[in-house]
């Protein structure tokens, strides 16, 4: 079993690494694919690098992708125009980055030329979190085996941030919706497991901030118990940047 999502972006490593296994593997083997929308993939693991990041403040790991170069931790809002919008307009960015893997036709393109369509099942992230046990009744069926137990829900990392701006998941929707669509086009067009879920859910996008609804006071915590409440009011959108235009999180 591997779950490494960043392998997404990678089909023909895998192919090579089940080709060089022996045997019947690459045309045994099984490949589960849970799709997100990518604005909402965006999210995650920028709150995981966030986390990281503050623990060690070391900018030169991986999740220093987030920080400035005065050692502060940018914006979502800051991350994700900045990644997103090189890689959709020119075409040119790090095979592997998270802005390529949220390009699902691009990648999933592969996929389907390295493997047989009928050993890769495409779940809906929404939908899995939605209907736990009908997705677990999928990959039951898709794998041909009766699983015990139940599927977990859980979230992993706890979200700093839960909800992008809305000017921004406008921004990002528009430069998602093309790629989105071909996305939903290739699904329908490539034969597919009879379990999978036909035609593919549209991506749902999560609930947004809008920081100028409220306008609030700066505010400024000392004392006690400061980092909980202010996990509570960063993820109510009250630290939202785009408030002010630029203003950087001091967090």
């Amino acid at each position: 079993l591997d779950a490494t999502p960043n392998t997404f972006a990678f089909a023909d490593n895998i192919r090579l690494a089940y080709n060089l296994a022996g045997g019947d593997k690459t045309k045994t083997v099984k490949i589960i694919f849970t799709a997100r929308d990518p604005i909402d993939r965006k999210l995650a693991p920028y709150n995981q690098m966030v986390q990281e990041f503050k623990k060690a403040l070391n900018i030169t790991k991986w999740y220093a992708e987030v920080s400035k170069e005065d050692g502060s931790i940018m914006s979502f809002e800051d991350f994700a125009l900045m990644s997103t919008l090189p890689v959709t307009v020119e075409k040119k960015s790090n095979q592997g980055s998270l802005s390529r893997m949220g390009l699902y036709v691009e990648n999933f393109k592969y996929w389907v030329n390295f493997f047989s369509r009928q050993q890769i099942l495409v779940l809906s992230y929404g939908k899995l979190m939605e209907e736990p046990t009908r997705a677990q009744m999928q990959v039951r069926k898709f794998l041909g085996s009766d699983l015990p137990s139940s599927f977990e829900n859980n979230k992993g990392y706890k979200s700093m941030q839960e909800y992008s701006c809305c000017d921004v998941q406008s921004q990002l929707r528009d430069i998602f919706a093309k790629q989105n669509e071909k996305f939903y086009n290739l699904l329908k067009s490539v034969s597919r497991p009879a379990i999978e879920q036909s035609p593919f859910p549209n991506f749902q996008l999560s609930e947004c901030i809008d920081p100028l609804a409220t306008v609030l006071p700066n505010i400024h915590m000392v004392g006690a118990g400061t980092s909980q409440l202010a996990d509570w009011l960063f993820k109510n959108g009250v630290c939202c940047p785009q408030a002010v235009k630029r203003e950087p999180i001091v967090y």
